[in-house]
């Protein structure tokens, strides 16, 4: 590999059980030669709602060394791992928020797609035409997403 491929981690968990995935991520992507960064997001929940639960303030003690997730730590990376238990079929909250604050950078354009969940169009009920910036935006996923696959899929046949 010429140059090494860096990849953010980025995970929220508030027992260890996404913790845990998330190490296990991480050996995976270092033994296949990438440069990691583990991040954790920031924990919303207030202290003493962590210390009545044993498994959530043995966790927080647990993981209190890993530092939590930037948009510099998005910048950095070439590929990003994102990691969240299910909350009512959602992502947790605290990881929802972490990536609501990457508003700024995809403003300034420097994340691939058309917003930072990919590309998405509000029809209300089919009233709503898509406009020729929503086009462009999935015609640019798509033709990143080949991008991606061919990349990997020439490095596969390399090896």
């Amino acid at each position: 590999m010429s140059e090494q491929v860096k990849v953010a981690v980025v995970y929220y968990s508030s027992t260890g059980t996404v913790y845990e995935l998330a190490k296990s991520i991480v050996e995976g992507a270092e033994k296949a030669g990438a440069e990691v960064r583990l991040r954790k997001v920031h924990e919303l929940a207030p202290d003493e709602a962590i210390a009545a639960n044993a498994g959530w303030a043995s966790h927080a003690a647990e993981a209190q060394h890993v530092a939590e997730a930037t948009a510099g730590d998005i910048l950095w990376a070439d590929a990003v791992i994102f990691g969240s238990p299910t909350r009512f079929g959602n992502i947790a909250s605290q990881l929802k928020q972490f990536i609501d604050t990457l508003g700024g950078p995809w403003m300034q354009g420097q994340l691939a797609e058309g917003n930072p969940y990919g590309t998405s169009h509000i029809a209300d009920h089919g009233d709503l035409p898509i406009t020729g910036t929503t086009r462009h935006a999935a015609a640019y996923q798509g033709a990143r997403v080949v991008n991606i696959a061919a990349a990997l899929k020439t490095g596969l046949h390399a090896s």
